[in-house]
């Protein structure tokens, strides 16, 4: 899958981010990597996507605590703070990223501004003994067409490794 859809409104927002969910539901082992300028509305698609996937979560930003978990397997992590990779490195992510049997996370992870996760790291993350990305990587990019109008491209595994 690799769409894009035109969002008019946060309600068309939180409808594409509902649906998206519903998607995630049927396998709950996910690495959703977000792209976007400053203030684009990432953490908004991300606030909708985490209470469609329990709505019993009251999501928050994680600008400044970097990481927030809200149930045994849902997190929301917000690179946008980490300049340095050694400053990375001291996150303790080893157990949000560890795997089932079958190397899938046991985990909803949702990064925004994933651009700031160092290369190798990235590429232990996503990539398989293959060479090629695991199927439960996303990554959504978010632009904006004007003040309300953004554009949301959500593209699956297939589309992700074509980009590496």
């Amino acid at each position: 899958m690799n769409s894009t859809f035109i969002v008019n409104s946060l309600a068309d927002t939180q409808n594409l981010a509902k649906n998206f969910a519903k998607e995630l539901a049927k396998n709950p082992h996910a690495i959703i990597l977000m792209y976007g300028e400053m203030g684009v509305g990432k953490t908004t698609f991300s606030r909708f996507l985490l209470k469609s996937l329990n709505h019993t979560i009251n999501p928050s930003s994680p600008t400044f605590s970097i990481i927030n978990q809200y149930t045994n397997n849902i997190y929301h992590i917000d690179l946008y703070r980490i300049e340095n990779p050694d400053n990375f490195m001291h996150l303790g992510l080893e157990e949000i990223f560890s795997s089932d049997d079958k190397g899938r996370p046991n985990n909803i992870v949702i990064i925004e501004w994933a651009e700031n996760l160092p290369p190798e790291y990235m590429k232990s993350l996503i990539l398989n003994d293959k060479e090629t990305v695991q199927s439960y990587v996303y990554k959504i990019l978010i632009k904006a067409l004007d003040d309300e109008k953004r554009e949301i491209t959500i593209e699956t595994h297939n589309e992700v490794q074509n980009a590496i």
